[in-house]
């Protein structure tokens, strides 16, 4: 089964007919108290030093915007781009509303929204990832950490 396929599946068991009131109610008790506590100070560190350096930070994730969002907020991120479930009558339908943001996805998703924002003249692009999902996106920076451990750019890259 494909990845968005059962990503699918598993949100429409677990999340079909949430109310938006129910999901804003855990996306906060989630982000404030659990989510922190997973959050490597190493990490944090090097988002806060390309943030002193005036670079333009954005998220770019699989997971599903319903708790993103407010995590970009609270990092203070200039976007987050990931996959986006559908919303029916204020209650989740249990669908994805954009393509799952996975693999080749985030290099399509990250480079529409630079176009968006008009950025596209040649950029620096630093990306950290943790997944194979991630590995895209790693190839296209210029400089890649993959688990926390520098990445070199694959020699068709360069």
């Amino acid at each position: 089964m494909s990845n968005e396929r059962a990503k699918a599946r598993l949100l429409k068991l677990s999340l079909g007919g949430r109310t938006e009131p129910e999901l804003a109610s855990w996306t906060a008790d989630f982000v404030a108290n659990y989510l922190p506590g997973q959050w490597q100070a190493d990490m944090l560190a090097r988002l806060r030093q390309h943030q002193q350096q005036g670079h333009r930070c954005v998220m770019v994730s699989a997971s599903p915007g319903i708790y993103l969002h407010r995590v970009g907020e609270m990092l203070g991120l200039e976007a987050v781009i990931c996959t986006e479930l559908e919303v029916q009558d204020g209650a989740l339908t249990g669908r994805l509303a954009t393509p799952n943001c996975y693999g080749e996805e985030k290099v399509r998703r990250l480079q529409a929204w630079l176009l968006s924002q008009g950025l596209n003249t040649p950029l620096v692009l630093h990306a950290y990832g943790d997944s194979r999902g991630d590995v895209p996106l790693l190839n296209l920076a210029d400089y890649a950490w993959y688990k926390g451990q520098p990445r070199a750019r694959p020699a068709s890259a360069n």
